[in-house]
């Protein structure tokens, strides 16, 4: 059964913020901190920005050659297609628990379940509270000191 917690009007404080950064401590374990002192947390998932035309760049790729000179980092392709893009939307899709992120430039940055059991994603207000989800739907929340989310160093 769907969480309430994963209602978008739970996700509303994320409208007007852009994307500070994105980091990984190796995949599959990821962390987007967005502007307003909010962030995104992937586990078991991955993630993939997009825009009309196709993929720009996916997590799991992040690396890998390709047969290119360099390997792929999609950290630095991420913030350059971001730039300073603004979030206009922010919701939760129907289905499976993918979190999806729209831009005012146009792309979407999708955070994609990769576990029905497993928690998935997270997602960390500034106030403290934390959502934890998993690919079955369920979600939980709690509040939390600030200071205490993400991967430890």
């Amino acid at each position: 059964m769907r969480s309430e917690l994963l209602n978008k009007d739970r996700f509303a404080w994320m409208v007007g913020a852009s994307v500070d950064s994105i980091s990984t401590a190796g995949p599959p374990d990821w962390s987007v901190e967005l502007s307003n002192g909010g962030s995104v947390q992937v586990e078991t998932g991955f993630w993939r920005l997009s825009w009309p035309g196709g993929i720009v760049v996916c997590s799991q790729d992040h690396g890998h050659k390709f047969g290119l000179p360099a390997p792929v980092n999609v950290i630095e392709d991420a913030m350059a297609a971001i730039g300073n893009a603004r979030i206009t939307n922010a919701f939760v899709r129907e289905g499976a628990p993918d979190l999806v992120l729209e831009f005012d430039n146009q792309l979407l940055l999708d955070v994609l379940v990769g576990s029905v059991g497993y928690e998935c994603w997270h997602m960390y207000e500034a106030s403290g509270w934390h959502v934890i989800v998993r690919g079955s739907g369920e979600a939980s929340g709690l509040m939390e000191p600030l200071g205490m989310r993400g991967y430890p160093e």
